[in-house]
C-alpha cells in the first residue's frame, strides 16, 4: 500500500491477496489490463542473481481477476481504440479505466506525430485540462496535450502558478524536456525553491536542476537548501546534493 511522505511513498505492507506457488518465484512487473486485471511478471529462475540466464524459456506470466469485478463494462470498451476518433481518444480520458486513457494517449502521440489531431480532440484536452473538478483526469489532459504538441510553453509558465502541486511539478518538467528554459522561467525555478510549499514541487525542481545553466543551479539550489523540512526526506537530500 502506498501512502504519500513527503517528496514521494513509502509503501506499507497490505492484505495478501495471491501467494506464490513455489520458491521459484521472482515477481518483477505489474500491468492493468483492458478488462481491469493485473497482469503479473514471473522470471521464475532460482539463478536470477547469477551473471547468466541460465532458464530463459521458463517466464511466467499470471493474469488476477476478482471474483467479482468492481470494472465497469460500457460500450466500446472492448473495440480497436486505434478506429476511435480523436475526439472519442481525447473523452478517455476521464475514463476510469487507466488501461483506456494510457492507451488513447499513446494513438494521439502517434497521429500527431504523424500529422496532427482534429481540433475538436485538442479543445475537449484543453477543456478538461483547465477543470478543477478532478485533479487525475486534469494531469492526464496535461499530458494528452504535451505529447501532441498542443502544450505551449507560455501555458507551461502561467501552470507554475497552479493550484495544484503536480501540475506545477510537470510544468517544471515538461518546460525541461526538451530545451533550455528562458531566463524568465528559472528566475520563476528560483522563486519555487524558496517558496512553493509542496515538497513535490522541490522534488522536481531539483531533478530540472541537471539541465539548467550553472548560474540558475546554484540559485534554486540555495532556495532549495533552505528547507530545514526536507532533511529527512528520503528522495530530496539525496537529489540536491
Amino acid at each position: 500500500q502506498l501512502v504519500a511522505k513527503g517528496s514521494g511513498f513509502s509503501g506499507k505492507h497490505s492484505d495478501d491477496f495471491l501467494m506464490a506457488n513455489n520458491a521459484q518465484w521472482v515477481g518483477f512487473s505489474m500491468e492493468i489490463g483492458p478488462e481491469g486485471g493485473m497482469y503479473i511478471l514471473d522470471w521464475h529462475d532460482a539463478d536470477i542473481c547469477g551473471s547468466d540466464v541460465l532458464n530463459s524459456e521458463t517466464g511466467r506470466i499470471f493474469r488476477g481477476m476478482p471474483k467479482n469485478s468492481l470494472a465497469e463494462n460500457w460500450k466500446g470498451r472492448f473495440d480497436d481504440l486505434n478506429k476511435f476518433s480523436d475526439a472519442d481518444l481525447a473523452a478517455l480520458q476521464t475514463s476510469k479505466s487507466e488501461w483506456h486513457a494510457r492507451r488513447a494517449r499513446v494513438i494521439l502521440q502517434s497521429r500527431a506525430a504523424n500529422g496532427k489531431i482534429s481540433a475538436d480532440a485538442v479543445e475537449k484536452l484543453n477543456t478538461l485540462y483547465q477543470s478543477k473538478d478532478n485533479a487525475d483526469n486534469r494531469l492526464r489532459a496535461m499530458w494528452a496535450l504535451q505529447v501532441t504538441g498542443n502544450l505551449p510553453k507560455t501555458t507551461l509558465t502561467k501552470a507554475l502558478a497552479d493550484a495544484d502541486a503536480h501540475v506545477r511539478a510537470w510544468a517544471i518538467q515538461f518546460l525541461c524536456e526538451d530545451a533550455q528554459p528562458t531566463e524568465g522561467v528559472t528566475s520563476h525555478f528560483a522563486q519555487m525553491a524558496s517558496n512553493d510549499p509542496s515538497p513535490v514541487v522541490r522534488l522536481y525542481l531539483a531533478s530540472a536542476m541537471q539541465r539548467l545553466d550553472i548560474q540558475s543551479k546554484w540559485n534554486i539550489a540555495k532556495g532549495l537548501l533552505a528547507h530545514a523540512e526536507d532533511a529527512q526526506d528520503h528522495n530530496l537530500p539525496k537529489m540536491i546534493w
